[in-house]
């Protein structure tokens, strides 16, 4: 990692998340760069800055970070720090040593081995919480629990059914801590941090959020699967395999004719036909792909938001081990869609159904 890509990384921890601005900092000493935004924090070692000490407030460092370009020099000019690239340069001031925010002791037991497969669908997990435009997560976090994990909003979401990554009580983080991670980790939960250091000795860690997170995914799921398995009260539905390269283009090319993301349209399920039509100013180019289903053959038509399939398909198109087929269910239209990809451990996605 360059000292580009090093500062790039720690920017990620400097959107302001606290009113607290004491506890809101990137800091260079002993070697190690460290961002903090009060909730989450990031520790880089960086050995070429050795003997380098400062800190500075976090307001706008990702953006200057980002603008001046590739191969950045840094400079301490009395109490301002200079860092100058192939684009540009910035100034900012230095914090004073009794500003520095303290950064919490890293625990020295309690971490459980996760591999990089694992780690590589966390990250894509990622993908579910909603942001904003700068790609700042909102509310919604990663629940971990010592079963699964689950991610989501109000609209969509998915489960990663992996097992024993947490031994406490479940707790909820901010997706910030498992964002553009690779390789295996170690991870540990402490009384107010979840932390997470990987092959190269970077450490992130994370306040959980406060209150109770609704398991509403995993509710959603376990529900669709005693439906299913209900003998008695048999339910119409159909589950079908198909690329996740296939449904991604479906999805893609109907988004085109929606205007946001909750732009409802019909998606169809017919013996041998897939389709997703009708946009919101009733477009004419609809887009239909032949697929295996294996069911009932009942048609169904569903209110879905194509934007939000799309995003499900791209990420079981990436999923570790697998990627070349996922399996989708649907059922009643008030019900939602369930995606499953093929990969190891096993994601399910699920989008919630719309009004046509």
């Amino acid at each position: 990692m360059d000292l580009k890509q090093a500062l790039d990384r720690a920017g990620k921890f400097t959107a302001k998340r606290s009113a607290d601005a004491a506890h809101q900092a990137v800091i260079v000493k002993d070697g190690k760069i460290s961002a903090t935004n009060g909730i989450s924090g990031i520790l880089i070692p960086f050995p070429a800055l050795k003997g380098m000490s400062f800190a500075v407030d976090c307001a706008h460092f990702r953006a200057q970070v980002s603008a001046i370009g590739a191969d950045p020099k840094i400079a301490v000019k009395g109490k301002r720090v200079e860092i100058r690239g192939k684009r540009g340069k910035f100034t900012i001031a230095q914090l004073p040593e009794q500003r520095w925010p303290k950064r919490p002791a890293i625990p020295k037991k309690g971490f459980v081995e996760v591999s990089a497969e694992t780690v590589s669908a966390l990250d894509l997990l990622c993908a579910f919480p909603d942001s904003d435009s700068q790609g700042n997560f909102q509310t919604q976090g990663i629940r971990l629990t010592e079963h699964w994990c689950a991610a989501g909003s109000s609209t969509h979401g998915a489960i990663l059914w992996a097992a024993g990554l947490i031994s406490t009580a479940p707790v909820t983080v901010s997706p910030a801590v498992f964002v553009d991670l690779s390789g295996a980790i170690e991870m540990a939960v402490t009384s107010k941090h979840l932390w997470v250091i990987n092959e190269d000795g970077e450490t992130r860690w994370t306040t959980p959020f406060t209150g109770d997170w609704p398991d509403a995914f995993a509710s959603l799921v376990a529900n669709h699967r005693a439906r299913a398995a209900d003998a008695e009260h048999p339910v119409a539905r159909e589950s079908f395999t198909i690329a996740p390269e296939t449904l991604g283009e479906v999805a893609t090319i109907a988004s085109v004719e929606s205007e946001n993301d909750l732009a409802s349209m019909r998606m169809t399920v017919t013996d041998k036909l897939f389709a997703i039509t009708g946009g919101p100013q009733e477009a004419t180019s609809d887009v239909a792909t032949q697929v295996d289903i294996k069911g009932t053959a009942t048609s169904h038509e569903i209110g879905i938001s194509p934007r939000h399939l799309s995003k499900v398909a791209d990420v079981m198109g990436r999923l570790p081990g697998g990627g070349s087929r996922c399996f989708v269910t649907v059922g009643d239209p008030l019900e939602p869609v369930i995606v499953k990809g093929d990969g190891a451990p096993v994601m399910e996605a699920l989008v919630m159904p719309l009004r046509l």
